[in-house]
């Protein structure tokens, strides 16, 4: 009988761990993400102040729009991950991780799986918006 209990608890233990390390690499690639959306922030902001001072016999209002749009997500993604996700707790703070139990690594785990998708919506969004912005840029330099 102890020697089930000793595996039970050793697989609880490990499911533990696995989620952390799950939680962990979640984290990072978030932050990865943000972090190279945050440089494209710029070219944002120049792509849109470019189109904006084109002449009237270009249609930028749909780039414009979609630029907005990106930016308005990225903005909104950070506001939410950090209301979620403080700095002083768990996973943003790896020390608080022996504070919780199963169902709180758990929870954090289908949370951070969401924020996962979100930044990669947003990133998809960067991308559309930079693209069709710079092929307007692109016709009418030519």
């Amino acid at each position: 009988m102890r020697y089930i209990f000793l595996l039970f608890l050793f697989i609880s233990c490990s499911t533990d761990n696995s989620l952390h390390e799950s939680n962990m690499e979640l984290v990072e690639d978030i932050i990865f993400k943000h972090d190279q959306l945050m440089i494209e922030m710029k070219n944002i902001k120049k792509i849109k102040n470019t189109l904006s001072e084109l002449d009237e016999n270009f249609d930028v209002e749909d780039a414009m729009k979609n630029l907005d749009d990106a930016h308005k997500s990225m903005m909104n993604f950070m506001k939410e991950f950090s209301d979620e996700f403080s700095f002083d707790k768990y996973p943003m703070n790896k020390k608080t991780y022996q504070n919780l139990d199963k169902i709180d690594i758990k929870s954090v785990n289908d949370r951070l799986n969401e924020f996962s998708k979100y930044i990669n919506d947003v990133s998809e969004k960067f991308s559309s918006s930079i693209s069709q912005g710079n092929k307007i840029l692109d016709v009418t330099s030519k």
